[in-house]
């Protein structure tokens, strides 16, 4: 990820999970590199990188102004913190912050926002022009080589959602040799696991057939022509999206 911290650039790495958490941070033109690698995956791997370099940067930073934005009604923030979804499925979420706001995807996308106007945010620690646009109850997406995405707003919370009942069950991978098995707990959905090395949260619905849980991951379920469930895509983080079908 290409970032800056307070003016400076930064190359970033960052990641983990089954137990371990790490957190790189290059920044070239100081000629500098803080790298945190623990075997905790309860570490917070990404405030202690950047904790050390704030003390090994403090002269260089010191002398960095961050872009604080223009602040924004309660009703303006509202509009644009919530839940959005692309053209192809992937849901966006954009929480207020007391002092910017941060947008995320599943995929590489997390960045801290602040507001230009009533209608636009603009990434705060981001080497290349990122921005998001408000219009007709649309967030445009604007990216740094010109191209643009249109995202349309999940209403939450959810309405008219399918009986849970409907989802449970098996759906098998052939290719990977997989299967998951859901059931509908405490109104949501369950992965059930067996020893697992990462423990999923549940789902939570966030429209027919479309759920998110916190850990990253998301289910698209897809039906047949008589409307029965047949088979879900799970997309996590950087796997891109896996097809299962269900058992009979």
């Amino acid at each position: 990820m290409l970032q800056t911290l307070d003016g400076l650039r930064v190359e970033r790495l960052s990641g983990g999970a089954f137990g371990f958490s790490a957190d790189v941070r290059r920044f070239p033109d100081q000629h500098v590199s803080v790298v945190v690698l623990g075997n905790s995956g309860d570490l917070d791997a990404g405030t202690l990188c950047e904790s050390v370099a704030r003390a090994v940067l403090a002269k260089e930073l010191g002398n960095a102004k961050r872009d604080p934005g223009i602040q924004l009604s309660s009703e303006a923030r509202a509009r644009f913190g919530r839940i959005w979804k692309d053209a192809r499925g992937q849901v966006w979420v954009v929480t207020p912050k007391p002092d910017c706001f941060v947008i995320a995807t599943l995929g590489d996308i997390k960045l801290e926002l602040v507001a230009e106007s009533e209608e636009r945010l603009v990434a705060r620690d981001a080497q290349l022009p990122f921005a998001v646009e408000l219009e007709d109850g649309r967030l445009d997406v604007r990216y740094s080589d010109g191209s643009s995405e249109r995202l349309e707003a999940v209403p939450f919370p959810p309405r008219d959602l399918p009986p849970l009942e409907d989802y449970a069950g098996e759906y098998t991978n052939a290719e990977l040799g997989a299967t998951l098995r859901l059931e509908a707990r405490a109104g949501q959905l369950a992965l059930v696991q067996h020893d697992p090395l990462l423990t999923i949260p549940p789902f939570l619905g966030l429209a027919p057939d479309l759920f998110l849980c916190d850990k990253g991951a998301q289910l698209d379920f897809s039906r047949d022509s008589a409307h029965r469930v047949g088979g879900l895509t799970i997309t996590a983080n950087r796997s891109g999206a896996l097809r299962f079908v269900r058992k009979n």
